[in-house]
């Protein structure tokens, strides 16, 4: 059977694959170049701050799906899941040109191994060096100055990695919108940083060193790691309140950046298959500009949705920033 393609009159054929009947009709519409419908807009809003994100995480996500082999199926499986995560629920929207980090919970790495949460900041007193700025995870370390890789890491495999990210921003690079008793706004650029240790398996040295001056502080023992699976593992600093293990960054020292989010990644990687802990993003409820302290703004899509179906005129919370323009997307 011939199959028609293309314009004729007011239809246009075109070809359906793997069926009986491979031609199809339909209604010719004309070009759109620039949707302005309610929910074209928000999709396009949804969708460059997801992929503002994977710019950001690309030496991440471009491996951190189990079974997806890849660094662009791996992008994509990013970008689909964290899409279809964002319906119905309070985010952070983008537009043209802004390649920072939203204040998203990003599924950044899925796969089979048990997850690793982080649940609040925190911070690091590392005695002369400084304040660290930390989070707090769900490993239960019951006592640090004994822990073996079975007591931090009783879900896993000896000689597991685990991938910690910090998210940063500078306080003088912070965008504040609206007035009123409660500031608003975010910060307008993030920059990632990424540290892994894995634990050798045939050592029997301590995982953690005390740091001297510093009490109930360690950094990792470099005698019980892999060397060449670990790296920038010399910039942690670690601490177990109520038996939960905290993590910092030496990069927040005594400079004007600070902490904005985080995650850990678990991964196992052998000839054979590579295996990965479900991961999403965790990010601070407020941010610091000086001394000023600045909610992070995020709108829900019902809202946006609403806003766009008005045109504009009702009063959604920086909506001209996220929504308004995001046709030009």
């Amino acid at each position: 059977m011939t199959v028609m393609t293309g314009k004729l009159a007011g239809m246009v054929g075109y070809r359906i694959a793997n069926s009986k009947t491979p031609q199809g009709f339909r209604e010719y519409r004309g070009v759109i170049k620039n949707p302005q419908t309610a929910g074209q807009r928000v999709q396009r809003a949804r969708f460059a701050t997801v992929v503002a994100a994977a710019a950001q995480l690309a030496n991440i996500i471009d491996h951190s799906f189990e079974g997806v082999n890849g660094a662009t199926l791996n992008r994509g499986r990013f970008v689909r899941e964290n899409i279809a995560i964002m319906k119905g629920r309070q985010y952070d929207f983008l537009n043209k040109n802004e390649h920072r980090m939203s204040a998203n919970p990003f599924v950044i790495a899925n796969g089979t191994l048990a997850p690793v949460m982080v649940t609040e900041a925190d911070t690091i007193n590392t005695g002369e060096t400084g304040t660290v700025q930390a989070f707090k995870t769900t490993l239960d370390v019951a006592n640090i100055a004994t822990a073996t890789p079975a007591t931090i890491f009783p879900n896993y495999v000896a000689g597991v990695q685990c991938t910690v990210l910090f998210v940063r921003y500078k306080g003088s690079d912070v965008t504040v919108i609206g007035s009123g008793t409660t500031a608003n706004g975010y910060p307008n650029a993030t920059y990632v940083d990424k540290a892994r240790f894995c634990f050798n398996p045939d050592s029997d040295a301590p995982c953690f060193l005390p740091v001297d001056g510093a009490t109930g502080v360690y950094q990792l023992n470099p005698a019980a790691l892999n060397s060449e699976l670990s790296l920038n593992e010399g910039n942690l600093y670690f601490k177990v309140v109520n038996n939960a293990l905290v993590v910092g960054h030496i990069l927040t020292v005594g400079t004007t950046y600070s902490l904005f989010g985080g995650a850990v990644i678990m991964s196992e990687r052998t000839s054979a298959s590579h295996r990965y802990s479900r991961a999403t993003m965790w990010f601070v409820d407020f941010i610091m500009s000086g001394s000023t302290l600045i909610n992070i703004v995020g709108n829900s899509l019902e809202s946006a949705q609403a806003t766009f179906e008005d045109g504009g005129s009702g009063e959604v919370f920086a909506s001209e920033k996220y929504l308004n323009n995001a046709d030009n997307v």
